[in-house]
């Protein structure tokens, strides 16, 4: 049995664990102080925040979420900040 290297578009199709390709969110993405909005219609309820993905808790992210308007549009959301 001979071990086969496969690249991340490979695995991104394979449907094991959280695959970052098919996040509803750009978790896998997001760097350090970085972050992203989700509009108040695209929520569950009105105080949803969305779950940090399992892998992603397990190597140490840390994230944080706050109801806000965007000052540019008046829209309603919460915006999601990784924190480390």
């Amino acid at each position: 049995m001979a071990i086969i290297s496969l690249s991340a578009e490979q695995i991104a199709t394979m449907n094991i664990g959280a695959n970052p390709s098919r996040s509803k969110y750009p978790w896998y993405t997001t760097e350090v102080g970085g972050g992203f909005f989700i509009p108040r219609t695209d929520l569950a309820r009105e105080d949803y925040r969305p779950a940090v993905p399992a892998p992603l808790k397990r190597k140490g992210q840390k994230w944080s979420g706050s109801k806000v308007t965007l000052p540019e549009t008046n829209q309603v959301g919460v915006v999601m900040i990784r924190t480390a």
